[in-house]
């Protein structure tokens, strides 16, 4: 959408109209009485009013001030804060662009090379959060398939794995009776469903059966351009107290990373070893607002951006070092703990993760509370690419526990913006307080320099192939803060215990897992679940902290709360997450041939290509790219719920001719029901769709030709070697 601009009215009142025509007339019958110019030169600017009054945060608002003596004008400032596109009409009245800034009254003031002018009251401006809004226009283009009956989406922008600018392929899951789209298709899921809230929209590569009747879609991303005619997204946030409260485990809670320890950082001394310390730092988010504004455009309209987070960071901790070190978050330690928001359900998204590091020159303790407002992000309209940054220090202290070393620390957060699953900006905004300590018997002194990192880098190609992709990185001071106070007590280290845990490494549906949750020092006790519930199939050992099982859950993040007890009776609880995806989806492509059973007899796929090779369990790849990559119920030594097996070639590589496919019983298991369907793809389309019992006839379909035929092939035609 085109950013919100506000109607300059411009109006003479009867007063000033009047002192105009008393003017001209007083001229005409008295001597006009001269002032010096020099005089009037030196006499500093006024103000008298400020047109529109009011402006959204994000700025951009064209207003005109109006006053006396604009002579030899060098800026104007709102907030403090410079605007922009200064034009001059004449001594009275100019005209600027306002800057981004945090809601609520501003003074404007116009510097002139004799003075700035002075406050009063109009001489205010008012900044204000855009309305509330979550609307979103999707148009997409001809012909293309609008997605339903979904059951999963895996791949994307990963979850566990986001990285700006990358978007892996997604496989989409179908219900049996869906409509099955062909490849080549343009595909949309609309954003806003409860299994994938930030939609997405790209081409069909791969279409593939499943176990349990289900299809999937490969569906390959490609800029929004060339798949959807216009892409309209508008959305901000209500105020606070309008909101829905979030749940424990909603993506909406504000984020908190507590006990932020040794393992989260990796730190080295000045010979490049790696060293440790000990404590712990807090980083958490208050008052967070989200803005995304985002329209492609069009032949007659460029494509505009507008897309900001306002958050108030707060660090705080103390950490004892035994030599002079650098730590920075382990970039997995950061993406293990981001988390997504689903911007209402217009398939925007954000994410946030932690950023955090430390300095310190000497051995020592040193303690910070910092508290900062950050609002940031980025426009870009009419080709112009500018980033939104305003920052302000809410206080600072620090302390040391040594006679004079120098420490720096400093946390933030990284910010991805995106829209239907493409992660187009990566923004990162840390609040950095750096400090000298000098430690006498009386007090402690404290020099702490504030200053604000910003590094910004859009991927805007990723979603609209025409538009640019510029960075940015900068830093800012802030402040300087001096002060000598009493040293406090020396508190001592706590003996609680510590979850070092957060996100465990994912699992498959139908594949076992084993991961362990632990403590900081691996001290013993016990473990419980005590919110939340694990995923179908896991169970939590009380006494190892081991979760393992064969998860058979559906797809999805799942948040638990681990407790854990030590033998002194200390706890501590945090929240896991595992993250569970499906069973390994059965290859497609150009040629697809799918057999699927339910019973526990081990029955085996075979397909004879024109060349008279033969895919199956004894010889799982052949020479032209057939593959066999699901196989269920080996002699008898498993038996899997929903049993498939699954011989494919990949998109566009499959010889031309004609393909023998049967199913053959290599060993009943004791099974009553030998019943089986067989599914045969070609191009994603089904050539081949039977059911039956026992061994079956033999198939034939063609490539490169028309139709499919069934035929009996004698058995010898299959190899039956021993497994």
């Amino acid at each position: 959408m085109l950013p919100r601009k506000a109607t300059i009215r411009a109006a003479i009142s009867m007063r000033a109209f009047l002192a105009v025509i008393a003017s001209l007339a007083l001229a005409a019958t008295t001597t006009i009485l001269m002032v010096p110019a020099a005089q009037a030169a030196t006499t500093r600017p006024a103000v008298t009013s400020v047109t529109p009054s009011t402006g959204v945060v994000t700025g951009k608002t064209r207003v005109v001030i109006r006053g006396a003596r604009f002579t030899r004008v060098q800026y104007v400032t709102i907030g403090g804060v410079r605007a922009t596109s200064l034009k001059v009409f004449n001594s009275r009245s100019l005209a600027v662009t306002t800057p981004a800034g945090f809601p609520g009254p501003r003074q404007v003031r116009v510097r002139t090379a004799y003075g700035t002018s002075p406050a009063t009251t109009a001489t205010r401006f008012v900044y204000t959060d855009p309305p509330a809004s979550n609307e979103a226009t999707l148009t997409p283009s001809a012909g293309t398939v609008t997605g339903s009956g979904v059951l999963w989406v895996t791949g994307g922008t990963d979850p566990e794995r986001p990285k700006a600018g990358a978007v892996e392929p997604w496989v989409v899951a179908l219900q049996s009776g869906t409509p099955i789209p062909t490849v080549g298709d343009d595909y949309l899921l609309p954003p806003g469903t409860s299994v994938y809230p930030s939609g997405l929209a790209g081409r069909v590569s791969a279409v593939a059966s499943q176990a349990d009747d289900i299809t999937t879609l490969t569906v390959q991303p490609v800029p929004l351009s060339q798949v959807m005619d216009n892409v309209n997204i508008d959305y901000t946030d209500p105020p606070a107290g309008a909101r829905m409260p979030a749940g424990r485990n909603s993506l909406d809670a504000a984020p908190t990373f507590t006990n932020i320890g040794p393992s989260a950082f990796a730190c080295t001394n000045r010979a490049g070893r790696q060293v440790s310390f000990s404590g712990s730092l807090d980083l958490t988010f208050e008052n967070m607002v989200r803005n995304f504004e985002m329209q492609t455009g069009n032949l007659f309209a460029q494509g505009y951006l507008s897309a900001w987070v306002r958050v108030e960071p707060v660090l705080t901790g103390k950490i004892t070092a035994s030599a002079q070190m650098t730590c920075n978050l382990r970039p997995e330690w950061q993406n293990s703990r981001r988390r997504i928001f689903f911007l209402g359900t217009t398939g925007a998204t954000v994410s946030i993760a932690p950023t955090a590091s430390v300095s310190i020159s000497a051995r020592g303790t040193f303690e910070i509370s910092q508290r900062s407002r950050r609002m940031f992000g980025v426009q870009s309209f009419n080709g112009n690419f500018q980033n939104i940054d305003r920052r302000v220090d809410l206080g600072v202290s620090a302390g040391a526990s040594r006679a004079t070393f120098n420490a720096k620390a400093s946390g933030g957060l990284s910010v991805q913006f995106g829209a239907l699953d493409r992660v187009g900006i990566e923004g990162k905004a840390q609040a950095v307080a750096s400090a000298t300590m000098t430690a006498r018997p009386s007090n402690v002194c404290v020099d702490v320099d504030l200053a604000a990192k910003l590094s910004v880098n859009a991927f805007l190609d990723v979603w609209v192939a025409r538009w640019s992709s510029p960075a940015y990185a900068k830093s800012f001071p802030l402040a300087h803060w001096s002060r000598c106070v009493a040293p406090e007590a020396s508190v001592p280290n706590s003996t609680a215990p510590m979850i070092t845990s957060s996100r465990l490494p994912s699992g498959v549906n139908t594949r076992s897992y084993s991961q362990f949750v632990a403590t900081a020092d691996e001290r013993p006790g016990s473990w419980a679940v005590t919110g939340g519930v694990l995923p179908n199939g896991l169970r939590l050992d009380l006494e190892t902290g081991e979760i393992s099982g064969v998860p058979n859950a559906q797809v999805g993040d799942y948040v638990v709360d681990i407790t854990f007890r030590d033998l002194n009776g200390g706890t501590d609880t945090q929240p896991i997450r595992i993250y569970i995806y499906p069973r390994p989806p059965a290859g497609g492509g150009a040629v697809q041939t799918t057999l699927t059973w339910s019973s526990p007899m081990d029955l085996d796929l075979h397909v004879i290509e024109p060349n008279g090779d033969e895919t199956y369990y004894g010889s799982r790849e052949s020479s032209t790219g057939g593959t066999l990559d699901q196989d269920a119920n080996a002699a008898c030594g498993e038996a899997q719920p929903s049993p498939i097996e699954n011989i494919f070639w990949p998109s566009a590589g499959a010889p031309a001719g004609s393909y023998t496919v049967a199913a053959v019983v290599y060993n009943d298991c004791g099974a009553a029901d030998l019943s089986w369907h067989l599914v045969v793809r070609v191009g994603g389309v089904i050539v081949i769709d039977q059911r039956g019992s026992g061994d079956s006839p033999g198939y034939t379909f063609t490539v490169g030709g028309a139709g499919a035929r069934v035929g009996r092939v004698p058995a010898p035609s299959f190899r039956h070697d021993l497994k």
